[in-house]
């Protein structure tokens, strides 16, 4: 851990312990933490070592401000973990690895698939459903046309879109 991880950790430990409770939102708190010169590598390295254990973490939309290549992370917590098949967990990488997805997108996805009356794992067909009521048409299309997985729900869109 470096120096920059470990200051950033201070950081955070003494707004958590703040006495007024006045924990900022993790956008505005990582904004003023560039803004103080921090990498956002180790921003997010600190944030992961407080917040988020050894939970499995996917990159999401980039954070205004910065980089492409330096995002924010969306945490998969374990419980969300056990409830998708190791497919859409790969699945939901490509699209996070492709940009696919704004945060907002991103959110109401997983709002979307956890919050429906579906019992058991999470399948590709389960995503695919929840995928057609986020997404517009032309997003589906792309969608299918970069995750291989997903081209079999996707082959009728080529022909709408032309």
């Amino acid at each position: 851990m470096n120096d920059n991880v470990a200051e950033i950790i201070s950081i955070l430990m003494r707004k958590i312990l703040d006495e007024d409770n006045s924990f900022e939102r993790e956008e505005d708190l990582v904004r003023d933490l560039l803004e103080q010169g921090y990498l956002i590598e180790d921003i997010d390295a600190a944030f992961q070592l407080v917040f988020f254990d050894d939970e499995r973490v996917i990159d999401l939309s980039p954070l205004a401000g910065v980089k492409l290549n330096q995002q924010r992370k969306r945490v998969i917590t374990r419980e969300e973990q056990s409830k998708l098949s190791i497919e859409v967990l790969e699945i939901l990488e490509k699209i996070q690895r492709y940009s696919l997805l704004d945060l907002q997108t991103w959110e109401y996805l997983f709002l979307t698939l956890f919050n429906t009356s579906h019992e058991g794992e999470i399948t590709t067909d389960v995503l695919w459903v929840a995928l057609e009521m986020v997404l517009e048409e032309e997003d589906l299309g792309l969608m299918t046309r970069t995750i291989p997985e997903l081209k079999k729900y996707g082959e009728g869109f080529a022909d709408q879109l032309n």
